[in-house]
């Protein structure tokens, strides 16, 4: 009895220890599992925060390509724009003119007529004759 009394306590200590061991290793564990929890949460949040300044910075770049796509489509609009309205001034010029020059021609066709006519009813044969005769020695000497 005397035996069992006195290596029972120590075999009871032992046991404790063991199992106080076992409990400190197993919340060393829980604490490297903890603080490496605490790592991935801390990059999953920073690569989170990475992403959404990606996201806006591309979102930002984007805005802007379309702006000066925008902008370049409205400048390249207003230069055809002005291309065709040029365009447009010149062919009616262009047709004021030819309008204005048959016009004239017409007018100088028919005061040329009533000339002729104005002429023609204040002259007699005599002058008509007269006048005829002159009329073909100029192209004679003119010719000759």
């Amino acid at each position: 009895g005397a035996l069992v009394y006195f290596k029972a306590p120590g075999f009871a200590g032992r046991m404790i220890d063991g199992r106080i061991d076992a409990i400190r290793a197993e919340i060393e564990n829980a604490a490297k599992i903890r603080e490496d929890a605490s790592d991935r949460h801390a990059t999953a949040e920073r690569e989170r925060s990475e992403s959404i300044e990606l996201a806006r910075r591309m979102t930002e770049g984007a805005k802007q390509d379309a702006d000066r796509l925008v902008e370049e489509a409205r400048v390249s609009l207003e230069r055809a724009t002005n291309r065709r309205l040029k365009a447009a001034r010149e062919q009616v010029e262009s047709a004021e003119a030819a309008a204005v020059a048959s016009i004239r021609q017409d007018a100088v066709t028919i005061a040329v007529d009533v000339a002729s006519e104005a002429v023609a009813a204040s002259m007699n044969a005599a002058d008509h004759r007269e006048m005829v005769s002159r009329a073909i020695d100029e192209i004679e000497a003119n010719i000759a």
